[in-house]
């Protein structure tokens, strides 16, 4: 996984906490890409944690269930830690959900 795609997988659980769902068109909208990554991105996520999020078909969206901590995925805060030294403010979003990578910058 390349820092982009962590960065939009991130951004994803962001969206979570703030709003609750996500779909498809908010990455495309977003990061200008494809409807295919997008899709790809959202799998990404489910896989790497998989609790953070379920698909409910009436709203065409991802809706929170549980907010991850970082256990699931092994070298989770170092590369977020990576990401962070460019997008600072990514931490701030993520606040209480990645507290090893918060007290670290």
């Amino acid at each position: 996984m390349n820092h982009q795609q962590l960065f939009r997988c991130l951004y994803v659980l962001a969206v979570l906490k703030d709003e609750g769902r996500i779909n498809r068109s908010k990455l495309v909208d977003c990061f200008r890409i494809g409807t295919c990554q997008a899709s790809l991105d959202l799998t990404r996520v489910t896989e790497l944690w998989p609790n953070a999020m379920r698909y409910d078909p009436s709203e065409k969206a991802y809706i929170v269930d549980t907010l991850p901590v970082g256990a699931h995925w092994p070298g989770l805060n170092e590369q977020i830690r990576a990401v962070a030294e460019h997008t600072g403010e990514l931490l701030d979003l993520l606040g209480p959900w990645l507290p090893e990578a918060a007290e670290a910058s």
